[in-house]
C-alpha cells in the first residue's frame, strides 16, 4: 500500500514508503498519484478580449492612415493649413503605429518580444504630447503679428524640440534596458495554472509616466493660454481636453500598475489603457475636422477664417 503524501507530492509506485515532488511547472492531482502540468495563464488570442482588442487595434490604425490622407487630400484648404499641415500628418503616422504596439502585450511572450515593448513602450505617446506642446507653442506665435515674419523659424524650432523629447525617452528605455534586461517571468505561486509575462519595472514605469505627466501638464498651461483663440480655431479648446483627460487617465493607469503589481492582468489594462488614450487622440482631433471637412463646407472657406481671425485682432487692439 502506497503511503499518502502531501499535497503537491505524488507516490508512483505499490508500497512505496517515499513520496516525489512535483516540480514548478506541475501539480499533483487528486489522489496524489500523477503530476500534471500546471495550464499557462497568458494574454493570447484563445481570450476573447485579446481579439476584440486585436480587432481595435487594426480598426485603429486603418482610421489613422486613412484621416491622414484625407488630411493630405485637403491639405490646401483653410482648416487643414490652420491645424498646421505637417504636425497633423505626423499625429496620424504616430497613432498608427501606436495602435501596432498592443499587439507586443498579445500571444506568448519570449525574451526578445518583451525587450521590444520595453523599448517602444511609451514613445509614441511621448511623441504626441510633444508635437501637440510644439504645435499649440506655434499656433499662439502665429496668431501673435509681431512674429509672423519668424514663422519658419518657430516651426523648425518646434521639431527640434519634438525630436529631442521622443530621443530623450528612447534612449532612456535603451539605457534602462541594458541595465535591468526584460525576460519572460513565471509565476509558480499558483496551484493549477501557471501565469507567464513579461518582467516589467516599476522604477521604469513611474519615471516614464511621470515624464509624460509633465509633458500633459504643460500642453495643458500652453491650451489654457491660447484659449482666447478665435471660435473657429478650435484646436486649443480641443487639445486642453485631450491633454487633460490624459492626464488623469496617467495617473489612473500608474495607480493600476502598482495595485495589480506584474501580472498577466497587467498586460490585458496596459493594452486598453493604450487603445483608449488612442482612439481619444484620434476622435478628438480628427473627427472634428473632418465633420467640417466633408459635412460643413462652408465654415472651411478662408474668408470665414480671415474674418474672425481678424476681428479678434481688431478687439486685442482696442
Amino acid at each position: 500500500m502506497c503511503v499518502s503524501c502531501p499535497f503537491n507530492s505524488v507516490s508512483t509506485g505499490n508500497n512505496s514508503q517515499k513520496c516525489d515532488d512535483c516540480s514548478n511547472e506541475t501539480y499533483s492531482n487528486d489522489a496524489n498519484t500523477q503530476c500534471l502540468p500546471k495550464v499557462p495563464d497568458i494574454f493570447d488570442y484563445n481570450s476573447k478580449t485579446a481579439v476584440a482588442l486585436s480587432v481595435l487595434c487594426i480598426l485603429g490604425s486603418t482610421a489613422s492612415v486613412a484621416s491622414g490622407l484625407m488630411f493630405y487630400w485637403k491639405r490646401d484648404t483653410p482648416l487643414v493649413m490652420a491645424s498646421s499641415k505637417t504636425h497633423s500628418y505626423a499625429i496620424a503616422a504616430a497613432l498608427a503605429l501606436g495602435f501596432q504596439t498592443v499587439f507586443f502585450y498579445i500571444g506568448y511572450p519570449t525574451d526578445i518580444s518583451c525587450k521590444l515593448k520595453s523599448i517602444v513602450a511609451g514613445l509614441h505617446v511621448t511623441f504626441i504630447i510633444s508635437v501637440f506642446c510644439a504645435k499649440l507653442y506655434i499656433i499662439r506665435k502665429l496668431f501673435n503679428a509681431n512674429v509672423v515674419t519668424s514663422s519658419k523659424k518657430w516651426f523648425y524650432k518646434s521639431w527640434f524640440a519634438v525630436c529631442i523629447l521622443t530621443c530623450l525617452h528612447f534612449i532612456y528605455n535603451i539605457i534602462y534596458e541594458s541595465l535591468d534586461p526584460s525576460e519572460v517571468v513565471k509565476d509558480f505561486s499558483y496551484i493549477r495554472i501557471l501565469p507567464v509575462f513579461c518582467k516589467t519595472s516599476d522604477t521604469k514605469f513611474l519615471t516614464v509616466s511621470i515624464f509624460q505627466l509633465i509633458l500633459s501638464t504643460v500642453c495643458s498651461i500652453f491650451s489654457f493660454r491660447a484659449r482666447l483663440l478665435p471660435k473657429r480655431f478650435q484646436d486649443t479648446r480641443l487639445l486642453w481636453f485631450i491633454m487633460f483627460t490624459m492626464c488623469i487617465m496617467l495617473c489612473i493607469s500608474t495607480s493600476a500598475h502598482f495595485l495589480l503589481g506584474s501580472s498577466t492582468r497587467t498586460q490585458t489594462i496596459d493594452s486598453i489603457f493604450i487603445l483608449v488614450l488612442n482612439y481619444l487622440i484620434l476622435v478628438m482631433y480628427y473627427i472634428p475636422k473632418l465633420y467640417i471637412i466633408f459635412f460643413k463646407p462652408i465654415r472651411n472657406t478662408r474668408p470665414i477664417f480671415m474674418n474672425k481671425f481678424y476681428n479678434r485682432k481688431s478687439i486685442k487692439q482696442n
